[in-house]
């Protein structure tokens, strides 16, 4: 498996290279087959092939309704035209990672939304505790032409979500702002939240660290699902470091080269929230996929280890009384996994340490296993 071309397939899809696509599905049977983790080939089209290639993908019989999502997440009604077209169904649960319908991820744009209302998209789908229309969504988001629409195909606003406590957050970026240093004063926030509304705060290097630090706020608004006396690792933040070079503009962010570290970060605070779980006893493993698949295109790693550091920046207990523990997020390669998964926490960490980057993420670090 690890000789099939997944990056020349991927680059060929980037190029919108038909041929060479058709080439390599000749010289590779079966290679659709094959699990490549969280998208599929048709996903990737549909954020950044033009349409001859989606439509390619479509007639080699990939599933539509996924790569109906990520059309909609970028705004390409053309593409998501085509795949409704083809079969692809409008989503009222479980879309993206927090559990918000289709027709609220497309409230940006009037002409997405257009299209999945006359695609027959429900107006007054809602989603959360309580619940949120997307009517309320629009509204206070300020699309006043998306709001005429909906309004216009029958749709009525339910009261909207109570905001997550401001009082908890600001504790939070008190406490990254005293032990580690000034935090930048915009957070990256989601389109659409779910469960829990997570936020990504920025720490910039300076005297004392030399790298960027990346915190969540708003995993912590809900408490995690733990055992019976476990209850001080209910309440949970992530944090991740970054070398001080990594690219965190907007563009950047949408290259999976370097937008992969706060996509992960975000669906980790996600995961334990939407699978009624808790993250372990001091650490985690979350893999992608079963069997795991890299976390991005072109990266070694297959999984992300959650650990809580003995440190006192670890926790901080806020004026309500519950204590927040933050848990460090590193990539593993897959025989670092593996290592974890039959010798266990200690050892891997053993063996991760000595390496000069731990814990600052390094995308071309060789594994400490081999």
């Amino acid at each position: 498996m690890s000789q099939l071309p997944f990056r020349d397939f991927y680059d060929a899809i980037k190029r919108n290279d038909i041929v060479k696509l058709q080439q390599i599905l000749t010289d590779h049977p079966g290679f659709l087959q094959e699990d490549v983790g969280a998208e599929s080939w048709l996903q990737i089209a549909a954020k950044y092939a033009d349409i001859a290639t989606v439509e390619f993908f479509v007639q080699v019989g990939l599933d539509v309704t996924p790569a109906l999502e990520d059309a909609v997440l970028y705004d390409r009604v053309d593409v998501a035209r085509l795949l409704l077209d083809h079969g692809a169904k409008i989503l009222t649960t479980d879309v993206g990672w927090g559990g918000a319908p289709l027709l609220a991820v497309a409230i940006d744009s009037v002409k997405m939304t257009q299209l999945l209302l006359d695609r027959g998209a429900d107006p007054n789908v809602s989603w959360g505790s309580p619940p949120t229309s997307v009517l309320s969504k629009a509204l206070d988001r300020g699309r006043t032409e998306v709001a005429e629409l909906l309004l216009a195909h029958g749709a009525t606003p339910t009261a909207p979500a109570p905001e997550s406590p401001v009082t908890l957050r600001e504790e939070i970026v008190r406490h990254f702002a005293l032990r580690i240093g000034p935090v930048e004063p915009l957070s990256i926030a989601e389109i659409v939240p779910g469960e829990v509304a997570v936020s990504v705060h920025i720490v910039p290097p300076a005297p004392g660290h030399g790298y960027l630090l990346l915190f969540t706020t708003g995993m912590s608004d809900r408490a995690l699902t733990v055992p019976a006396g476990r209850e001080d690792d209910r309440y949970a933040e992530l944090v991740l470091l970054l070398p001080s070079d990594w690219k965190l503009n907007p563009d950047s962010l949408a290259d999976s080269r370097s937008g992969w570290a706060i996509e992960w970060l975000r669906r980790a605070a996600h995961f334990f929230h939407e699978h009624r779980t808790w993250i372990g006893p001091g650490y985690g493993i979350l893999a992608n996929g079963s069997p795991p698949q890299p976390l991005a295109p072109g990266l070694p790693f297959d999984s992300l280890l959650l650990f809580h550091p003995e440190s006192g920046t670890a926790q901080v207990r806020v004026a309500d009384g519950r204590e927040i523990r933050f848990y460090t997020v590193y990539p593993l390669h897959p025989d670092e996994r593996f290592l974890e998964t039959h010798q266990g926490p200690a050892a891997l960490l053993e063996r991760l340490a000595p390496q000069a980057s731990f814990p600052i993420i390094d995308v071309h670090r060789p594994s400490a296993v081999g």
